[in-house]
């Protein structure tokens, strides 16, 4: 498996989780079967979630959820829709993150069709996304009020050189 996703499995024979008892390390292993069995293996993918490819440079996310370039923006961008749940802590480190008055920007909370529904963030401001519990680079999209429905994010944050950004989530 490569080192960038977690799986995570459950085995239910006859409606019963026997998970804890017939699977170990990758196998599966049954002794007896007694009713109908489910295998259930979602996987998380746990490496870099930044494509700078895909990223929009001079930008900068409008309240509205929308993005708006100009040279005025130069030394921040925004992410492309990121996948992330109302259950996801969210990890930002960029070349700039421990600078002072670190211009950080906004996040953007996003439904399934990805329309907007929250923005969060202020300008010219280190680490400043407010009423989340965001600190030392951590943003809980649970602690946000009305983010049950989170299937997107997009970030809008500065850099030096767009290589050393990092997004992952846990």
């Amino acid at each position: 498996m490569n080192n960038d996703y977690t799986a995570n499995v459950t085995v239910t024979m006859g409606g019963t989780d026997i998970t804890s008892t017939a699977y170990s390390n990758g196998v599966i292993s049954i002794a007896s079967v007694t009713g109908n069995l489910v295998i259930t293996v979602t996987e998380t993918y746990t490496g870099n979630l930044f494509d700078v490819s895909t990223a929009t440079d001079s930008a900068r996310i409008k309240s509205s959820g929308a993005t708006e370039v100009s040279a005025s923006w130069a030394g921040q961008l925004v992410t492309d829709f990121i996948p992330a749940s109302s259950t996801d802590v969210i990890h930002l480190v960029t070349d700039r993150s421990n600078g002072a008055n670190t211009y950080t920007g906004m996040i953007a909370l996003y439904n399934s069709s990805k329309t907007h529904f929250i923005q969060l963030g202020k300008g010219h401001a280190k680490w400043s996304w407010t009423d989340t519990g965001y600190t030392d680079g951590t943003f809980r999209i649970s602690g946000v009020s009305g983010a049950e429905n989170t299937a997107y994010i997009r970030i809008c944050t500065a850099y030096t050189d767009a290589s050393n950004i990092s997004v992952t989530k846990s």
